[in-house]
């Protein structure tokens, strides 16, 4: 809170001496929500496992300075602020590490700085500058949604839009001894958007200096589109990621391409309250370490249809293992060339996951919805000579949405997981089902 009082002052105070050179109208808006979580037990496993349950929150706050009618200056900020964006929140009740443990001091990392960015409106397009999003594309399917460093340019022609753009992803050598040590993405993104679709491809060039064994250099196009026809609803989306993974100095190694794809399509129909859809999302998995190409690709973490299995916040160790979100599925669990090293990500299992979802609207103010869901890895997971099975399980969701007040919403939604035998690991235990609930009361503004 004293860093907050500080920044704000600071803000006030700059504010008050550029008042007599420009008028400055700033806008704001946000949420604030609070979070309660109830996982039975993640490790699947009824004797070993625990039930875990707490309580988060978070403040976004996002400020428009509008310095004229073409030029602006935008931020966001999430308070209290946290290290681990996958963990959601602040988490009510958590305390500063201290060595004796006798001092319950109360945990703040102040303020989480996510955005700061310029944009300036010329007659010729727009420029945008600074800390902004980007991996949030098309039908969400594969976003990564985190925040870089960008240059972009923005010119829209009719119903189609141009957005060429300079990403710097890490800057690893800035005041050391190394050059060009970095991971700099160029991106190339159009779209079009006559009325009933939305459809467009994206192509980011990822050039990766990090590694002193090896280059990367690869392409990471995303097409996709939507389609609207009356109460039907359709979206599609290909991930396909192509170039060198692992371009290594020395001549005497194999060097590995990449050739990774993951689809996504969905189809839904509204008729009258009701609506309801069916949907496929698949990743390609690589069980063989030993050839000359890599075809397994993560998840994004932005989309989360079933609750447990690919929930960003919670279930996050399923298991032992992770789920299958982008951000819990880095773990190295898997053996595949069987030497006896857990030296293999979680992700490269990949996942093929089938769902039928629907709503219903019960009045204005309420809306219930539910999802169940069928999800298996594209290839068979290894270790100590044991292959696993494919099967990750079959999920089932069931939640509500009530409007309490304008601007004031309760969400809940309870999800159960009938456990498949891909968590056996390739062992013959039992593996036991298991439930979350997590109910959420938000506040816009």
């Amino acid at each position: 809170m004293k860093r907050f009082m500080v920044f704000a002052l600071a803000m006030s105070l700059a504010m008050l001496i550029a008042l007599p050179a420009m008028a400055i109208q700033a806008d704001f808006s946000g949420s604030y929500r609070v979070r309660g979580w109830y996982m039975d037990q993640s490790r699947l496993d009824d004797d070993t496992g625990s039930p875990n349950a707490f309580m988060d929150m978070r403040l976004r706050l996002k400020t428009t300075f509008k310095v004229s009618d073409r030029l602006f200056v935008t931020t966001r900020i999430d308070a209290p602020g946290y290290d681990d964006k996958a963990a959601g929140g602040d988490v009510w009740g958590s305390v500063e590490p201290t060595g004796n443990n006798t001092a319950l001091t109360p945990h703040n990392e102040g303020i989480n700085f996510d955005r700061a960015y310029l944009t300036a409106v010329f007659d010729f397009g727009t420029f945008i500058i600074g800390r902004e999003t980007f991996g949030r594309w098309g039908t969400r399917a594969f976003n990564i949604g985190d925040d870089f460093d960008v240059l972009k340019f923005y010119k829209r022609i009719g119903n189609l839009h141009i957005l060429p753009c300079l990403l710097k992803w890490v800057e690893a050598d800035q005041g050391t001894a190394d050059a060009d040590k970095d991971i700099d993405t160029p991106f190339l993104a159009a779209w079009y958007t006559p009325e009933g679709l939305d459809a467009g491809i994206v192509t980011v060039f990822v050039q990766n200096r990090l590694n002193d064994s090896f280059k990367s250099d690869w392409y990471w196009i995303v097409p996709y589109f939507k389609y609207t026809r009356g109460p039907l609803y359709i979206e599609g989306e290909w991930d396909c990621r192509r170039g060198d993974y692992a371009d290594f100095y020395d001549p005497t190694q194999k060097d590995i391409k990449y050739d990774g794809n993951g689809y996504y399509l969905y189809a839904s129909y509204t008729a009258g309250p009701a609506t309801i859809g069916v949907g496929w999302l698949y990743t390609q998995g690589d069980d063989n370490d030993t050839d000359d190409e890599m075809n397994a690709i993560p998840r994004g973490h932005d989309y989360q249809p079933l609750l447990i299995l690919t929930g960003q916040s919670n279930d996050r160790n399923l298991g032992g293992l992770g789920n299958l979100n982008r951000y819990n599925s880095s773990n190295q669990v898997l053996d595949f060339d069987n030497d006896g090293t857990l030296d293999d990500e979680f992700y490269r299992l990949g996942s093929n996951i089938i769902f039928i979802d629907g709503k219903f609207s019960v009045t204005d103010n309420i809306v219930l919805n539910g999802v169940v869901g069928w999800a298996t890895s594209d290839v068979h997971g290894k270790t100590n000579g044991r292959t696993w099975d494919d099967e990750y399980g079959v999920e089932a969701d069931i939640g509500c949405t009530v409007k309490l007040m304008d601007n004031l919403t309760y969400t809940a939604t309870v999800g159960y997981l009938w456990a498949g035998d891909l968590w056996k690991q390739g062992g013959t235990q039992d593996v036991d089902d298991t439930f979350t609930v997590v109910h959420c009361l938000q506040v816009n503004f």
